[in-house]
């Protein structure tokens, strides 16, 4: 059996390498890390790596919101719903929103241009728009839009 200093570096070292990989809160690292380590190593693991700025849920959320933004151009809504599915606060989600500049409806064309359109079946680009947190009226009035342009005639 690992004595508690082995278990306090590996969980520390596994930390390090989620941290690596993606943003994540610090209560999603907790959940994943206390599914391969004593709860008491990953208290000190991630207390140690507060201490040392390596975990700060509101840079994480605020980095983390502005990918989403910009690579996949999801709207406030969408962003709300992501952070939150990761484990961020509210508080801390509000904040890391109310830092963003979104311009839905550039980030609305944009989507609907990299998203396929088949005219046969107008649903699924709207599904894809409402999912990714942009307003129904507005995914409405621009599936019409694209119904007209693509009209035979």
């Amino acid at each position: 059996m690992a004595d508690r200093r082995d278990e306090d570096e590996l969980a520390t070292r596994d930390a390090l390498r989620a941290l690596a990989r993606s943003a994540k809160s610090e209560a999603a690292l907790r959940a994943q890390l206390e599914r391969r380590h004593p709860i008491g190593a990953v208290a000190r693991a991630l207390a140690s790596l507060r201490a040392g700025g390596w975990i700060d849920d509101a840079r994480a959320a605020r980095e983390l919101a502005g990918r989403l933004v910009e690579r996949d151009l999801l709207a406030l809504a969408g962003v709300r719903a992501r952070l939150r599915e990761r484990g961020f606060d509210e508080t801390t989600v509000a904040a890391a929103l109310e830092a963003l500049e979104v311009d839905e409806a550039r980030g609305l064309t944009a989507l609907a241009a990299r998203t396929p359109f088949d005219r046969r079946h107008p649903q699924r680009l709207a599904a894809r728009l409402t999912r990714a947190g942009y307003d129904a009226e507005a995914v409405a009035e621009l599936v019409a839009r694209l119904l007209e342009q693509t009209a035979d005639g």
